[in-house]
């Protein structure tokens, strides 16, 4: 009964775990992603005031 329980926290604990490995990557994703677009736009912009 115990060593079951042990077993069930040890595996929520390593699905969280992969959850906020998988949840900051998509984060830095993201973010770089939207900079990315963000400093596009701005070179055209800047391409469209020469």
């Amino acid at each position: 009964m115990v060593e079951g329980g042990i077993g069930d926290l040890y595996a929520v604990y390593k699905s969280i775990q992969n959850l906020l490995k998988y949840g900051i990557a998509t984060g830095i994703n993201a973010i770089v992603k939207s900079s990315i677009y963000r400093s596009v736009a701005d070179l055209k912009a800047r391409i469209g005031l020469l």
